[in-house]
């Protein structure tokens, strides 16, 4: 019972009590205006537009901007599918049609972002509700007028601190990004220190990456405000500067993971581990701190949350003391050589961290910083570019919209054909629980129809039982603050709320309607019945998708590696182009990752080479982050130039690389390894004519070359075991 039930536990830190209020306030004007007015019947539309429409801004990681155009563009579009459908639902076959159009366009649309995705599916609910309602013109002015006013008063409502903090988005997107910057060096803690393959594990990828996103989104977030606000606020150099910083703190940890990757497998790395752990869950506690303080508006909560992060900084303070005591023991062993990178690091990460205590407590002083210190990541392609680019059956977005619509058509045609009561209901199960994946796809039926059965079964207990329309407002409204603080929390729950709001909503102007219980609940296992052939009739697996995901990954990785690669030969590379290289890299990582979990969760007979392409993505996602180290230390070491075998080891990376993409672009056969520890050896060999202090410099670029090599010959194996 246990189990069955936890489909339905939130987590109750992750609640958003504002998100809940908001839409329930949204919910509940519009009904009550309806019921002041004697016409309850007209206002359960606008209410329920009002609900859905204040939904979307939290689905939207953007701008007050971008929120605001995409509730624009769902009431505009809410408003005209209700009018077109009552007006059209008369026509049988041109209902079906009609679905199909709207369906594909919105889900299509979901290409252009998260704003698409939230404003569509809202837009795709009001055209299912529209082919249930009578076919009248007075009707279809009447709900395309009232709807019209309800999300433009969700919108201003929800959108109101726009004008007042234009930057408080900026300010929740910077606090998510010191957490998941503090979970990234939480999974080094407990997947690395102890971990002796010498390559980032799956979880350690997925969590840097999430740290290098959220930091980028902030970023861009931050500019894309900037640009509709005049003049260059305090504020906003203020948000700059901790960016900035957040920035720095994340390049620290991947130096640190770097070496802790590097050296576990070292003997003598045993000798540190314990004093190295105890200094990382220090600054680790530290960090965890930084966006209460961030997000706190209290100077005197701030104050006592930093005395007590000052107290953890000092004490970090006397563990690297105690840690360079231990290793001074080993001065003459060969990690020795490794340790200044690893203590600069952790001595940097400290400083930032005490750096943004520091500024978040002094909100009114004055810091210089200009825009050019934080690098913006690269332009964006118009709408009209990313639909065209997508318009492909090479495109899972298309591919997928294609089949939604179509299904959903299809559901809609069993409706009318049986002139079954809100019929609607069966495509609306298809709308929100046919996904991509196939795993995503299966969760979501099972959420659904649990959801359904528990919301309906209570819905119709409540019904039966309390027939006075004033307790029953009192109900829907609560439920509506309920359903909008689990939406982002438990799908499950949210399922539950919501039928048992919408059944309630429904008997509002017809008490007694115990059965619409009933019906929602066939209905619903209709529609999943229906989705889940139809995911075995039209499969999209990942398969067919994953080797172009592999080919992207390898073209980014290359591309990265040949202007950090060129920056150490001295060609010049600005930090932006670097960090936009990284970004591009990352993402096509996390895209091919996505790809390989989401082919893990497919029947094990249409998965293809799982551990294979496991195998890859492990190796690249490695290689990324030792580029990356080696982008961070490129102002330290511009040594490279003159290192003997640099040039021609370089060449070999690239040749094989570029023979690694050939494989899955245009399917070449793989060429023979070259031998990379020839040149690495011309390397080695050189250091040892050098003076210490120059060794040690170059010493951390030879091991990185090493790594590189590591890295490229287990892609390389990963393929050729496929084969």
């Amino acid at each position: 019972m246990g189990n069955s039930l936890s489909v339905f536990r939130p987590k109750l830190s992750d609640l958003t009590i504002a998100n809940g209020i908001r839409s329930a306030i949204a919910f509940a004007v519009p009904l009550l205006i309806g019921q002041q007015i004697g016409h309850l019947e007209w206002s359960i539309l606008p209410a329920l537009a009002g609900f859905f429409i204040t939904l979307i801004p939290g689905s939207v990681s953007g701008s007050y901007q971008d929120k605001f155009w995409a509730m624009a563009i769902a009431t505009l579009g809410s408003a005209s599918v209700i009018a077109i459908g009552i007006l059209s639902n008369q026509i049988s076959w041109l209902v079906v049609l009609l679905t199909f159009i709207v369906i594909f366009i919105t889900t299509f649309a979901g290409v252009c972002g998260n704003g698409a995705t939230a404003s569509g599916a809202v837009i795709g609910i009001f055209w299912l509700i529209s082919t249930h309602l009578s076919s009248n013109l007075e009707l279809a002015i009447q709900q395309f007028c009232l709807i019209l006013l309800a999300g433009a008063w969700g919108t201003i409502f929800s959108l109101s601190g726009w004008v007042f903090y234009p930057y408080r988005p900026v300010q929740k997107s910077l606090a998510n990004s010191y957490r998941v910057l503090t979970k990234f060096l939480e999974t080094v803690l407990e997947e690395e220190i102890n971990d002796e393959d010498k390559l980032w594990d799956t979880i350690t990828s997925q969590a840097q990456y999430k740290a290098g996103i959220a930091i980028g989104e902030t970023r861009q977030l931050w500019h894309n405000v900037w640009l509709s606000q005049k003049g260059f606020q305090q504020k906003a150099k203020r948000l700059l500067l901790l960016i900035q910083k957040a920035t720095e703190m994340y390049r620290e940890s991947i130096t640190i993971s770097e070496v802790i990757i590097e050296q576990g497998k070292n003997p003598l790395f045993d000798k540190i581990r314990p004093d190295l752990t105890q200094a990382l869950q220090s600054l680790i506690q530290a960090m965890k701190t930084l966006d209460d303080v961030l997000e706190s508006r209290d100077l005197d909560e701030r104050r006592e949350i930093a005395k007590e992060i000052v107290v953890t900084l000092d004490t970090v303070k006397q563990q690297m003391q105690e840690l360079e005591k231990n290793c001074r023991k080993l001065a003459e062993e060969k990690i020795d050589r490794y340790l200044p990178t690893l203590f600069d690091g952790l001595r940097n990460l400290a400083k930032q961290i005490d750096f943004t205590i520091n500024l978040l407590l002094d909100r009114q002083s004055q810091k210089q910083v200009s825009l050019s210190s934080v690098p913006f990541s690269s332009p964006t392609p118009s709408v009209w570019e990313t639909l065209v680019r997508n318009w492909t059956f090479k495109s899972v977005t298309f591919s997928h919209a294609l089949r939604i619509a179509t299904v959903a058509s299809f559901a809609m045609l069993i409706a009318v054909s049986f002139s079954w009561h809100r019929g609607y209901w069966i495509a609306l199960t298809v709308l929100f629980v046919l996904k991509p994946d196939y795993g995503g796809t299966m969760e979501r039926v099972i959420q659904r129809i649990s959801g359904t059965i528990v919301g309906a079964t209570l819905a119709a207990g409540l019904v039966l039982s309390i027939h006075d329309l004033r307790i029953l407002l009192g109900i829907v409204i609560i439920l509506s603050l309920l359903a909008g603080a689990v939406r982002l929390v438990n799908y499950a729950l949210f399922i539950l709320l919501l039928t048992f709001m919408v059944i309630v909503v429904l008997n509002l102007t017809k008490p007694g309607n115990w059965y619409l219980a009933e019906i929602r609940i066939f209905h619903t296992l209709l529609g999943g019945i229906l989705v889940a052939i139809s995911y075995y009739i039209w499969p999209i697996w990942q398969r067919r998708y994953l080797p172009k995901r592999m080919g992207m990954l390898l073209e980014a990785s290359l591309t990265y590696f040949q202007a950090i690669a060129g920056a150490y030969q001295g060609q010049e590379q600005s930090w932006k182009t670097r960090n936009i290289l990284r970004h591009e890299a990352e993402l096509a990582s996390a895209n091919a990752m996505a790809a390989t979990q989401r082919m893990s969760q497919e029947p094990q007979r249409f998965q293809g080479d799982l551990a294979g392409m496991i195998e890859l993505l492990i190796n690249a996602n490695s290689l990324i982050s030792t580029v990356t180290s080696l982008s961070h230390h490129l102002q330290r070491f511009q040594l490279a130039s003159s290192l003997p075998g640099f040039d021609r080891f370089k060449q070999q990376i690239t040749d094989t690389l570029q023979n690694l993409q050939d494989f899955y672009y245009q399917g070449t056969t793989l060429s023979p390894l070259p031998n990379f520890n020839q040149n690495l050896d011309v390397a080695e060999d050189y250091l040892e004519t050098l003076p210490k202090s120059e060794v040690q410099e170059l010493t951390f670029i030879v091991t990185q070359l090493n790594r590189l090599a590591d890295e490229v010959v287990g892609m390389y194996r990963a393929i050729d075991i496929s084969e």
